[in-house]
């Protein structure tokens, strides 16, 4: 690894700040399974693979209980028919999300760069992340969206990589702000 990842950063209450450098932003983060879990449900119904699990579970579950409804005698309520499938679904869908998230949450480890440890670096070539297992540029034109929640600031790469900055590894609401902002202005100058 460079120096940039073994630099000590923590000031004295343990909480890291965001180091300009030649134009270099800095903050080191450590990433744990809590973090996992609320980055995850905080994406659950902005991610449109999540709507289309959804659906899918619906028209099975509809055609299924559909073909039996149809073959049984007496008057169908089709209303009440597509509510019971809806409740389904969404508990099917519940299930589902649920067996994923544990997945990612107990297959994660510093080893693989997930938890731990992370460098996050704000760069003129692109968003630099180091961890124990990788040390990675993503170029600005290739990253595909950042976002701000009041948690954190999420930078998306690809369709299922993303790098998690808590706002309790910055200083202040201040240094969390100049880091989102900087990481916009280059992303947008990229597009």
């Amino acid at each position: 690894m460079s120096d940039i990842y073994n630099a000590p950063e923590s000031n004295v209450d343990g909480r890291r700040t965001p180091q300009f450098a030649s134009g270099v932003l800095r903050v080191e983060t450590d990433l744990t399974r809590k973090d996992l879990v609320r980055f995850n449900l905080s994406k659950l119904f902005r991610h449109r693979s999540n709507l289309n699990l959804f659906l899918m579970i619906f028209v099975v579950i509809f055609f299924m209980t559909a073909l039996e409804a149809l073959g049984s005698e007496g008057d169908t309520n089709w209303l009440k028919l597509i509510a019971l499938v809806g409740l389904a679904s969404a508990g099917g869908f519940a299930v589902a999300y649920l067996i994923g998230l544990l997945f990612v949450v107990f297959s994660a480890s510093a080893a693989t760069g997930t938890l731990g440890r992370h460098v996050l670096i704000i760069e003129d070539d692109g968003f630099r992340e180091q961890t124990e297992a990788n040390d990675s540029l993503h170029y600005w034109r290739a990253i595909r969206k950042i976002d701000k929640s009041s948690y954190a600031i999420t930078v998306q790469v690809n369709s299922y990589l993303f790098h998690v900055i808590p706002q309790r590894e910055f200083e202040s609401a201040s240094d969390f702000e100049t880091f989102y902002a900087e990481l916009m202005r280059r992303f947008e100058a990229a597009q």
